[in-house]
């Protein structure tokens, strides 16, 4: 009941295109969501399959969901904002536009997202946002092992909490897990970013 689907982007540079919506199988879609459709001739705002967008939750244009993505009560994404698969954004959580959310991400109550959080890390801060670990629970509850996510514990350490040029903690990841998928793809997400992560 409520909701708001494919109606024009709040964008100010918005002059009319004829855009849409691609919404997948099995999404619920609850309360007062609001989705606005792209800004440019032809684009697409995607919804995933699965995806679980609770009251209140607002997508806005050229953003992309992937695969069970859940978006809690208020939480927002501004515009061009890429959610990777079975990203949790939590209650009253604001994403900044171009923003990406690497897959399996935890994003806490609350919390205002600048930059992109790289995959399987969980994250949470209003005021100052900060990463800290592997998603543990979550990735048990959907079946990696216990030694991926040692691993992830490890390659945690290497990037994020050691004093040491970024380059070289991603060089050491790499030579030292280069077996571990999960890791490798932590390395990629972050020599990609446009925006930066936090650390």
């Amino acid at each position: 009941p409520s909701a708001v689907i494919g109606t024009e982007a709040q964008d100010l540079k918005f002059e009319g295109a004829k855009s849409g919506i691609i919404i997948g199988d099995n999404v619920i879609i609850r309360e007062f969501v609001t989705v606005n459709r792209a800004t440019t001739e032809g684009g697409q705002t995607v919804i995933g399959d699965g995806c679980f967008l609770m009251a209140y939750s607002h997508v806005a244009h050229e953003c992309r969901l992937g695969r069970n993505v859940i978006m809690v009560n208020y939480a927002g994404l501004a515009g061009h904002v890429i959610v990777e698969d079975e990203v949790t954004v939590g209650g009253f959580a604001a994403i900044h536009q171009f923003v990406r959310l690497g897959t399996h991400s935890f994003i806490g109550l609350t919390s205002r997202v600048l930059k992109d959080v790289p995959p399987y890390l969980i994250g949470q801060g209003a005021d100052d946002f900060k990463l800290y670990g592997p998603n543990s629970i979550g990735l048990r509850r959907k079946g990696f092992s216990i030694e991926t996510i040692r691993s992830l514990k490890e390659v945690f350490r290497l990037i994020f909490r050691d004093q040491r040029p970024l380059q070289e903690a991603l060089d050491e990841v790499l030579a030292e897990f280069s077996d571990v998928p999960e890791a490798v793809k932590m390395v990629e997400f972050i020599q990609a970013s446009k925006r930066g992560v936090y650390r």
